[in-house]
């Protein structure tokens, strides 16, 4: 798997932004939930194309915001007492349309 810097597609600025955050407290928390977020969109749509901070789409870039926000209000594995529902056309569904389903990088034409 291609190594990208998160921060390099995702300031931190925006990162604080998206989690309505307006100091610098918890920067290092967000730079990890970042990194794994990126991580986790790059795995799960399995493109080489996608190598460069540059070549990262916006609506992954999107779904990484969604993970750190959602990360970040839910800190714990475990949530009790609560009902729970999926966002619907979230995550999973803009990663979907960048997923790789050729299993390899395609030929140039």
């Amino acid at each position: 798997m291609v190594a990208i810097d998160a921060l390099a597609v995702v300031p931190i600025e925006t990162l604080r932004l998206q989690c309505e955050i307006d100091h610098e407290d918890h920067d290092q928390l967000l730079r990890q939930y970042c990194q794994a977020a990126l991580d986790y969109c790059l795995f799960t749509c399995d493109e080489p194309l996608i190598d460069t901070a540059e070549k990262v789409p916006a609506r992954m870039i999107q779904a990484v915001l969604m993970l750190v926000a959602h990360w970040f209000a839910n800190r714990e594995a475990v949530v009790t007492g609560t009902i729970t529902a999926q966002v619907p056309l979230s995550v999973e569904s803009l990663l979907f349309t960048c997923r790789n389903f050729y299993g390899a990088a395609l030929p140039e034409a």
